[in-house]
């Protein structure tokens, strides 16, 4: 087992079980306690999240009983939608339950938003055009529509926010508790971008109807025996069920952004989208978007070194574009950041909250290092810690800090210690300039509400050290490492994620909630959804122009 699947996909296995089947209420009560007392003892932000929103795990735990107390029918759908709503309470990007629940429901349809109003950007309906505006839905304006479904999750109402609720209007999966429309159809009233005329069409709900037994049925006794855990987490992409891949899903490979210029070169490569343009003035930009964190590819960081070095000589300027980025694995980041930089980046400090599993494969990792200081290799060392197949430069000099780090995790554990605080992530605290290949020349990051978890720390660590300029609007702020915990309910909960890290910047400021503001704000205008973001590309050629003067 590679040390690189550790922090962030680290799934510890504790299964609620009863020894005889009570009545549902009561075993889904302590389902809840069970949940508080992992969150109690394992949920890094608890604290910052009671001092920057007033959330309380305590009075939360509470709401979600009485919510299901007042329940008329009590069912598998229910529950979920109670769980729901406790996990999204704490406006965390990473705590959500996963259910076992096969139904789905969607529009054949995506919406952006410029201001409070929104539009189609992709669709399937033949009566509806890409930027069309979508001004109500069943006779309810849709600024009221998607500001209730916000309001159904933390109710804070971030960008972030209102991005999830969009995808939720046209998006139902009943697998992240989400209720399923028990109407057919929905009847949308739009404005034509072509004629600015008003019109109406009736939309079909597609359904894959739900095969799970009695899952809205009301529940009276303990369900049947709970489903084997087949969770497999790579990341929030994972987290995160779509539709089909377009341009405006999360991790898509190719951007929602047209061309940035006139393409002079487009680069071959089987992990990214990369090309070099030519800008009004003529100079060469290069362009490489970045769709994850988690690659598909074994070659993803080779890939990555050969375009950055074909850029270092063929380009005057970089553009990076994570929009809708999902996050992943952090070794990853620091890898592409190594070929980003000519000099150490500096990355954020974390406080860990310590788990048994955190603890034990800490151990299991000291102890192999010890051997393999004494007999082994440094090939033996990159085997055990895997870190080169994610394009981080680990140098002998990183061995004493990283051994350090996970004898120190052991030993603190062993002392009942189980809250660290402000110590790196593998004892890292810098990421050294990439040997073998760099870019030295000025890079524009492309970032929006969108961007989570390791997509946060991307353009932190970037700006932290003031080696990119920031465009676009602010990320989403899930800033910790993930934990998944085995539940097997038998009222249908698989599992449910939580963080138990939690990241400070330079400054001390933390990523959680908060994000990375970018240096330049541009939120996206109308003009930019109905005409080729004209806008948009006219802002970032100022700021290229600004930083290549």
């Amino acid at each position: 087992m590679r040390l690189t699947a550790l922090l962030f996909f680290l799934v510890p296995f504790h299964i609620f079980a009863t020894s005889s089947p009570p009545a549902a209420l009561e075993s889904m009560e302590k389902e809840l306690d069970f949940i508080q007392y992992h969150m109690e003892v394992n949920y890094a932000p608890a604290e910052w999240k009671y001092t920057h929103s007033g959330w309380d795990l305590a009075t939360k735990i509470e709401e979600a009983k009485a919510d299901l107390r007042a329940a008329p029918n009590l069912s598998f759908s229910y529950y979920h939608q109670t769980l729901r709503r406790f996990f999204d309470s704490t406006h965390d990007y990473h705590v959500k339950a996963f259910f076992s629940a096969s139904g789905i429901a969607y529009l054949p349809l995506e919406l952006l938003k410029a201001g409070n109003r929104y539009f189609v950007v992709s669709t399937l309906i033949p009566e509806i055009d890409a930027g069309d505006e979508v001004v109500a839905c069943d006779g309810v304006s849709m600024e009221t529509v998607i500001e209730r479904l916000v309001q159904r999750r933390s109710g804070i109402r971030s960008e972030s926010d209102y991005a999830e609720a969009i995808r939720e209007f046209s998006l139902r999966n009943a697998a992240e508790g989400v209720a399923l429309p028990d109407e057919d159809e929905v009847i949308l009233s739009l404005l034509s971008k072509r004629t600015g005329s008003p019109y109406q069409t009736k939309v079909e709900w597609i359904k894959i109807e739900e095969e799970m037994p009695g899952y809205r049925s009301p529940l009276v006794k303990a369900a049947s025996p709970s489903i084997p855990n087949i969770l497999m987490m790579r990341g929030l992409d994972a987290l995160r069920p779509q539709r089909a891949n377009t341009p405006f899903a999360l991790g898509s490979r190719t951007s929602y952004l047209p061309p940035l210029g006139d393409v002079v070169k487009q680069l071959e490569s089987p992990s990214f989208d990369a090309y070099i343009f030519k800008d009004p003035r003529g100079r060469k930009i290069g362009y490489l978007r970045i769709a994850t964190y988690s690659p598909e590819e074994d070659t993803a960081a080779e890939d990555f070194q050969r375009l950055i070095n074909q850029m270092e000589r063929e380009t005057h300027a970089l553009v990076i574009d994570q929009i809708n980025n999902p996050g992943g694995y952090v070794t990853h980041l620091y890898g592409l950041l190594s070929m980003l930089t000519d000099r150490p980046l500096y990355v954020p400090s974390q406080t860990f909250y310590v788990t048994p599993d955190f603890a034990k494969t800490s151990v299991l990792v000291a102890r192999a290092l010890e051997e393999i200081f004494v007999m082994g290799t440094e090939q033996d060392i990159e085997e055990i810690l895997g870190f080169e197949s994610f394009g981080f430069p680990l140098l002998p000099e990183h061995y004493a800090d990283v051994y350090d780090f996970f004898k120190m995790v052991g030993d603190e554990w062993a002392a009942g210690n189980r809250v660290l605080p402000s110590i790196y992530l593998y004892g890292i605290s810098k990421i050294p300039p990439h040997p073998k290949g760099r870019y030295s020349k000025p890079i524009v990051v492309l970032i929006n509400e969108q961007d989570y978890s390791s997509a946060d720390f991307f353009p932190a660590i970037l700006q932290d050290n003031k080696r990119a300029t920031l465009f676009g609007v602010k990320t989403a702020g899930a800033g910790g490492a993930i934990g998944v915990n085995a539940l097997n309910s038998p009222y249908g909960v698989v599992a449910f994620s939580s963080t138990f890290s939690l990241a400070h910047r330079l400054d001390g400021q933390v990523i959680e909630d908060l994000g990375v503001t970018p240096d330049v704000v541009h939120e996206l205008t109308v003009n930019d959804i109905q005409y080729n973001f004209v806008d948009y590309r006219r802002d970032l050629m100022k700021t290229l122009n600004s930083l290549l003067k």
